[in-house]
């Protein structure tokens, strides 16, 4: 492409001499610069820039795959490091259990050798060098008495204690104040050991947790008896402390109404009683069959705190220091060659 120089008229054809618009001549066309040799070198350039780029990438890549070997040497390292202290860990916590598991072997080892030791010593307490005061007993009291009349099918559940014996006089003289015995002679038109000599001499003893107690025995002369019931039928008081009454074929004593009407409801079957508990039974089938007297406490705590004292009320002080502290719910006494044994019923 030319240019006119004097109109200034473009013209296209670069071989052109003259201006297509005004005649005026041309300038002679310009020869190309040649840049094949700058081209050249700008190949050459690139080329060895290419190279160098690759030999910096080769480089960064040997690089990073050298701080990736470091890297993975040391994640190897501490991974072991960790399973290490995993595998002490571990070693650790198998002998502490072994060593524990030791330690309650050896514990129940010595205690069951301690419970076999104790079983060999205490099932039976024989009491050969004390005599225990005939009271208890009374003197025509048939070995095999006790445990035999069913007193507990009128004595509802739960009692704190169960006590049978064969000296009603004993225990009315030991629970009674005078002015009771006074009240209860008075009522009967009787002497109260003319009263007892109508009735047989053993008895049952309970106390509830409300601290209200019965005696239960049963009529021995039933005529006799009706009439001086009938006497106290009439004589008695609303407000006495000390209340009899029959229920069914047994004499009641108590110091409580409301304890007098559980037992007539348990004995009209209306609330359970203590033979249908089956710690009671068993421990009832347990007691020899010679059984002069027999004892069993429903709780343990109160056979470790109550239980004796209420023993005292027995006269059974010769015996009390004998039998205080040892652990025990239910006893029986027997006679053999005339010394007396304590069993314990387990």
């Amino acid at each position: 492409m030319k240019i006119c120089p004097k109109c200034s008229t473009i013209i296209q054809n670069p071989e052109a001499h003259f201006c297509y618009n005004c005649g005026e001549k041309l300038p002679a066309p310009t020869k190309r610069a040649d840049f094949s040799h700058i081209k050249e070198k700008d190949k050459e350039s690139n080329s060895e820039n290419l190279q160098g780029n690759k030999e910096n990438l080769v480089s960064k890549r040997e690089k990073k795959q050298t701080v990736l070997t470091v890297s993975n040497i040391s994640d190897v390292k501490k991974s072991r490091d960790d399973l290490s202290k995993k595998w002490f860990n571990f070693v650790i916590g198998i002998n502490i259990l072994a060593a524990s598991f030791l330690i309650v072997t050896i514990g129940l080892y010595f205690r069951s050798i301690r419970q076999v030791y104790t079983n060999k010593i205490s099932p039976t307490i024989e009491i050969n060098s004390i005599e225990v005061d005939t009271d208890i007993f009374g003197e025509d009291t048939p070995s095999n008495l006790v445990l035999s009349l069913d007193f507990y099918s009128i004595v509802p559940q739960q009692p704190l204690f169960y006590i049978e014996g064969g000296n009603l006089q004993t225990i009315l003289n030991n629970i009674l104040n005078k002015d009771e015995i006074k009240y209860l002679e008075e009522t009967y038109k009787t002497p109260i050991k003319e009263l007892l000599t109508f009735t047989n001499n053993q008895f049952a003893y309970v106390k509830n947790s409300k601290k209200q107690w019965a005696i239960i025995t049963s009529p021995a002369s039933v005529d006799f008896f009706e009439r001086a019931f009938s006497n106290y039928q009439k004589n008695k008081k609303e407000e006495a402390n000390i209340i009899t009454a029959r229920i069914g074929k047994y004499l009641v004593f108590s110091n409580s109404q409301e304890y007098l009407n559980e037992i007539r409801s348990a004995s009209d079957k209306t609330i359970l009683t203590i033979n249908k508990d089956s710690r009671f039974t068993s421990k009832v089938s347990k007691a020899p069959k010679n059984s002069l007297f027999f004892a069993y406490t429903f709780s343990d705590t109160y056979a470790k705190n109550g239980f004796l004292e209420d023993l005292r009320l027995l006269n059974m002080e010769n015996i009390y220091a004998d039998i205080k502290g040892i652990d025990f719910k239910s006893f029986a006494m027997i006679k053999n060659n005339n010394k007396f044994e304590i069993v314990f019923i387990d």
